[in-house]
């Protein structure tokens, strides 16, 4: 939690490029349950780019690539554990820039997710702007300052751009509670055959 909290401002530091348009083609449909074949497939997860000098983000300093990308390590390392912790299927954390190849190369899954307030039990289509078109890094995906936003996960189908919310849609301000949360409700899902094509 710490580390994500240092990582955020420096992110935001460097990277300015604007959100796209948001469009209610952003999820084809909303379906309650998993998908049926989940745990035969991979599930890419989002995970914090480590960088080179060459490729470091435009404007980020020199002197500061070398904390970032150890605090970049130390959030993929609390993402790992936490998806460990409840998630029994195969799984790979990827950069957000790469989720659009990784699709072309034939992976079907992506835990994507949505912030909305607190109050809210269920997604608007609008707001669920696939993260990696919506944010150009994983810091900017899991920022968040405001205790009366939370994270909402969602698998969404790369291929057909349905998403499946869990039966108990359930959201935590802090980005890893949120992930557990969701991951553990994904494996009561899938052993109950809460599944939906």
């Amino acid at each position: 939690m710490m580390s994500m909290l240092l990582l955020l401002p420096l992110w935001l530091h460097f990277s300015a490029a604007p959100s796209p348009t948001l469009t209610l083609d952003n999820v084809n449909k909303i379906i309650e349950g998993v998908p049926t074949d989940l745990a035969e497939s991979k599930l890419l997860v989002a995970r914090y780019d480590v960088y080179d000098m060459d490729d470091k983000p435009e404007g980020m300093p020199p002197q500061v690539l070398p904390r970032y990308n150890k605090l970049a390590k130390q959030s993929n390392s609390s993402i790992k554990k936490t998806i460990d912790a409840a998630y029994a299927h195969d799984y790979q954390m990827v950069g957000l820039p790469s989720v659009p190849e990784m699709k072309a190369e034939g992976y079907k899954y992506f835990m994507d997710m949505v912030l909305m307030p607190k109050q809210m039990s269920y997604p608007e289509k609008r707001a669920m702007v696939p993260a990696y078109e919506k944010y150009e890094s994983t810091g900017k995906m899991f920022g968040n300052r405001y205790v009366q936003f939370h994270f909402y996960f969602y698998i969404r189908n790369l291929e057909t751009n349905d998403v499946y919310i869990t039966t108990r849609f359930k959201g935590n301000y802090d980005v890893y509670a949120a992930m557990k949360v969701h991951l553990k409700q994904v494996m009561k899902d899938l052993k109950a055959g809460n599944t939906g094509s």
